[in-house]
């Protein structure tokens, strides 16, 4: 299992959808994280290059988080990014 914690901004409001038949919630959007390490020197730099100085890790939020997620988490709003990515075959071995 992979953990990864990250703090930014949301890039766009987080979109709302509910599942046909089952009626849950799945709401989704992306977050703008700086990179790490870089000093404002090497920022510049970058900027000046046109090389992104953030990531921009889309996620995914079910049920009831994901309700509240699109109520309160609206464009440019600051949020906690947690991730946890599980994978089947990995809980198998």
């Amino acid at each position: 299992m992979n953990v990864w914690n990250g703090i930014g901004r949301i890039t766009r409001d987080v979109e709302l959808r509910f599942i046909a038949g089952s009626g849950k919630a799945v709401a989704n959007g992306a977050i703008a994280v700086d990179k790490e390490g870089l000093s404002k020197d090497k920022r510049e730099e970058m900027q000046a290059k046109g090389i992104p100085t953030a990531d921009f890790p889309t996620f995914v939020v079910w049920g009831k988080n994901a309700e509240n997620m699109a109520q309160l988490c609206k464009k440019r709003n600051t949020c906690i990014y947690y991730r946890v990515n599980s994978n089947k075959q990995l809980q198998d071995r």
